[in-house]
Order: C-alpha cells, then structure tokens, then sequence
C-alpha cells in the first residue's frame, strides 16, 4: 500500500515538471534572403503549452499569406534531444504581389456601382496582398452603412496567374434596415425637436452606425446636455431601435455684480453694478432667456432682454425677441426692440430675417446746442451664423462662432426722413493647442452708413466685450472693428493666466481722421467654489497717447453655473 503511494506521488510531481517546463518556437530558413522576411515577422518564442503553440503557427502562416507567401511551405524538424523545442523549416516560394477581384452579379447593381467606387472603379480591380485585409473591412464596413449590418463579404475561388491572383468577391447581402425607433436613455425629457433637426436622427432613416455616432457627437457642442457613452442598436425581427445615452447638463449662468445705495438728493434706493443672466432649457426645449443689467451709478444704465426659442413645433424655425432700454445720464435714452425668425440649413449654419425699431428721446433742454434729436428708427435684418467645435475643458470652453447681420431701413426725425444701413459681425475662436495652451481671438465689427449721424444713433463700444481699458459703452462710432487676443495658458487645474492684445480702429463722425486703439494687460481666472472669477488688468490709449499707468483698468469678472 505505501509503494503505491510512493508511485503515485512520483506520477504526480513528474506531470507537474513536465508542465512547468516552458516550449519554445523557432521558425528558420536555409535561405539567407527567407531568413531576414522571417526575421522580420513577429511571433511568439516561449510558450506554456502546445495549444499555444498551434495558435502561433497558425497566426505565422497568416502572415506570410499577407505577404503574399500564400505557396509558403512550412515542415517541423524533431530534435530528440530537444522535445520541448518545436521548429519549423519555412520555405517561402514564389511571392504574389497582388490580386485581382471581380464583383459577380449575386450583388444587386447598386450595390456593385458603390463598390467599384469603394475598391476602384474597374471590373476587375487590383489591389495590394498586404492592403487586402484593410480593403475587405472597408468593403463589409461600406456594405453594412448601407443599411445592411448584416451583410458579409469574402474572396474565394482564388487562382494563380503571373505574379498575381484573381479572386471573386462572394458573400451574403442582407436586407436593408431602417430605424424604427429611438429611444433616449438617462435625460427622459431631452427635447424630441433636437433629435429630429439638430442630430437630423429621425424613424425612417437607413441604419448606417457610422453616421449614427458622427451625428451622436454634436451634442458635445450643446450646452445643456451631454452623451454618457455610444449609441447602441437593438435588431428586431421587424425592427431596428437605436438607444441614446444623454445626461442633462446644468447650463444657467450668472456673471456679474449688484450693489446698492440711497441717493442723498432724492433719498430713493438706487442700484449699481453688473448682471449677466442666462436660463437655458429649464423647460427643456432648448430655449434660451439672457438678462443683462448694468448701472454705474451716475452715467448709464442699461436693461437688454433676450428670449430664444428653437425648432418651433417640431420645425427648423426658430425665434428671437429682444429689448434694450440705455439712458445716458440726462442726455438722453433709446429703447429697441427686435424680432427674428431663423431657419436652420444644417446643425452648424442658420439664415434669419427679422424686424428693428429704435426710438430715442433727447432728454437736454432745446435751448442747448446737442448732437442728440430724438429719432425713430426701422430696420428690416438679414444675417446667418455659423457656429465651430465647442471645447469641454473647465477653462477653455468659449463658443466659436461668426455671426453677421445686415439691417436696411430709415431714419425719422421731426425735420426728415433719410436712408440708412447697419451692417454687423461678431465673431469668437479658440484655438486649442494642447491641455496647458490655447489662443483666443475675437472680433466686434459694425458700420452705420447714413448721409448724417446722430450721437445718441452711433453703436457703443468699450469694455470687456470690445476693447478693455476703456470704460464700458464710453466711446461712440459709426464705423468700428475691435480684435481681442488673448494666450492662455493653465498654471494648475484651479487656475490660468491669459495676455490681453486689444487693438480698435474707428471712425466717428466728429473726427475725420481714423483712430486706433491699443490696449495690453493681463489676466487671471480662479476656479472657485462659487464658479470661475476672472480678474484682468488693462491699459488702453488712443492713437495720440502714451501708456500711462494711472490710466489702468481693473475688469472683475465672476461666472457661476447652476
């Protein structure tokens, strides 16, 4: 009884050495010119059992074959004295360089027009061995975009003439798939009308995957949602449902500052500062309501409303409403109120049209001398825009976008009525060089062309939207063009400092001469438990003076997102 024991335990550790001992693969040539192609060929030299090794021959002659070695010859050598090493002899043989395919008439004729286009666009189209592998994924990759996810493709009754092959392209061609449904997943409430026109996903549409996620991707650039991972299919007997992953993103924003004071002449409770509010798809319709509110305290006070509303029952018609109330001091105050329709050609690019009215009251004594009248004013507007990549990063994340606009119409005063155009464009690029870098460039450009100008009519520039280091709408201009440029770059994840280049040529009626403005500085954002405070030092100067320090000015900036 102990013998056997002892035979058994002698069994068991000689089949545990025995499987501990690692096999080794080797493939040579007699050849020195084979010697270097197999050389050249990567594959595994120890493995931990025999099926591993089958594995790796197998993949060897794949290889070759894509090489165009498909006559390879390949013979195992038996060393006795060495059992655990396998090696192969590989003679190599005549090399095929390329081969010819012929696509039969079991492909319907459309289906072969698109693939001539695909391979070549010849009956029998030639293509490279070692390119072949390549070129059969783009053929079933092609096919499936077409509708037909199921469709398969492979080269068979392959024969041997010259240096090449010829091979028929054989396979099964499914039926075409159409969506039939489209599911939202994670956001339940995404609005339908973006589906249907921003993404342009609709029930209807071939199944192509490929363009599924293209699409898929746009909504990166809206700021209220946001896609948690790839879109998915469900194939169904009788139908085919695409799943979108979407979360809802928070996409209010408020910038700005409000302080308050009791007036000693009047005793009446009076309001400073700056507000800038953005509510964004809280009924979740992607519309889009902006408030802004600044008040100096003494010189102006400004009041804008703005109200977007997208894709109006279910269409790519869009609207815009807008009112702005300014008063500079006593001189004078104009309220305008505008209303555009917009139409959406593609996701990227919108036409509007719309209606403009500005009327202004001169609030100065008549007696006094004034370049302000009181006047109305009727536009009708025409514009587009177009809008880029919008980038994700905390820091980075300015809309690129250009915007024009053209406005025909008149001005009315008690003594005459004259003609006048307004021509328009804003436009912002950030250009992303790395994680650390990037360069911002925005652009303010407008022209009122009018026989005679009115003070209180002439567009408003300065601040920290045109050129910093000047006073916040304290220079008017009926022709204008301010560039801003900033680089930027991040110090730490919390933190990034910026340059300030602003540089404006203008021209105002008062002056015949154009002007040029500069102004340099830096600039500091935090991000902050609150949200992202901006802090930025300029000095701006016209084209008659020199830089003074005295003349800096601080623009406080406080971003949050709710």
């Amino acid at each position: 009884m102990r013998s056997r024991h002892i035979i058994y335990i002698f069994i068991f550790f000689s089949y545990s050495f025995c499987n501990s001992q690692e096999l080794s693969l080797l493939f040579f040539s007699e050849s020195e010119d084979e010697e270097t192609i197999i050389n050249n060929i990567n594959y595994k030299k120890d493995h931990p059992n025999v099926i591993s090794i089958k594995n790796s021959l197998a993949n060897f002659k794949y290889q070759l074959y894509k090489r165009g070695y498909i006559d390879a010859e390949i013979s195992r050598k038996i060393n006795l004295e060495k059992k655990q090493s396998y090696s192969y002899k590989v003679s190599l043989n005549k090399k095929y360089n390329s081969i010819y395919i012929e696509i039969p008439d079991t492909f319907s004729k459309e289906a072969k027009d698109k693939l001539f286009n695909v391979i070549n666009k010849n009956n029998q189209t030639r293509i490279d061995l070692e390119n072949l592998e390549n070129k059969l994924y783009e053929i079933n990759n092609f096919l499936a975009n077409q509708g037909k996810p199921f469709t398969y493709s492979e080269i068979s009754e392959i024969s041997k003439k010259n240096d090449s092959l010829i091979g028929k392209l054989t396979g099964n061609e499914s039926n075409t798939r159409n969506i039939t449904h489209i599911e939202i997943r994670g956001y339940d409430k995404f609005p339908k009308s973006y589906i249907r026109h921003y993404l342009n996903l609709k029930e209807g549409q071939i199944f192509n995957k490929q363009l599924i996620n293209e699409k898929v991707e746009r909504i990166e650039n809206l700021s209220f949602s946001e896609s948690t991972r790839k879109p998915e299919v469900l194939f169904q007997k009788d139908s085919t449902t695409v799943f979108l992953y979407l979360k809802k993103r928070n996409s209010n924003n408020f910038d700005g500052y409000i302080g308050f004071a009791t007036n000693e002449e009047t005793n009446n409770l009076e309001f400073n500062g700056y507000l800038n509010l953005q509510l964004e798809n809280n009924f979740n319709s992607g519309e889009k309501l902006n408030i802004l509110y600044r008040n100096d305290g003494e010189q102006q006070l400004e009041f804008d409303a703005k109200l977007e509303v997208p894709y109006l029952f279910n269409t790519p018609l869009g609207i815009e409403l807008n009112l702005n109330l300014f008063k500079r001091d006593s001189t004078y105050t104009n309220t305008i109120q505008s209303v555009k329709a917009n139409y959406q050609l593609n996701p990227n690019i919108k036409i509007n049209t719309g209606y403009y009215s500005e009327i202004s009251n001169n609030l100065q004594n008549e007696n006094i001398i004034s370049t302000n009248e009181d006047f109305e004013s009727k536009r009708l507007l025409l514009g587009g825009d177009i809008f880029f990549k919008r980038y994700r990063t905390f820091f980075f994340k300015r809309n690129s976008f250009l915007k024009t606009e053209i406005g025909i119409g008149h001005r009315k005063t008690e003594i005459k009525k004259e003609p006048q155009q307004l021509y328009k464009i804003e436009a912002n690029y950030q250009y992303l060089i790395n994680n650390r870098n990037a360069i911002f460039i925005r652009n303010s450009s407008s022209f009122l062309n009018s026989d005679n100008y009115l003070n209180n009519e002439l567009p408003r520039l300065g601040g920290i939207n045109t050129i910093r280091g000047f006073e916040e709408n304290s220079i008017n201009s009926n022709l204008y063009s301010s560039f801003q440029l900033e680089y930027q770059y991040l110090l730490s994840l919390a933190i990034y400092a910026h340059t300030i280049t602003d540089i404006t040529y203008l021209e105002t009626p008062e002056i015949q001469n154009a002007e040029n403005l500069i102004s340099l500085g830096f600039g500091l954002g935090l991000q902050t438990k609150v949200g992202n405070l901006r802090l930025m030092f300029a000095n701006g100067k016209t084209s008659d003076q020199n830089f003074d320090f005295n003349n800096t000015k601080v623009h406080l900036q406080l971003s949050a997102t709710f």
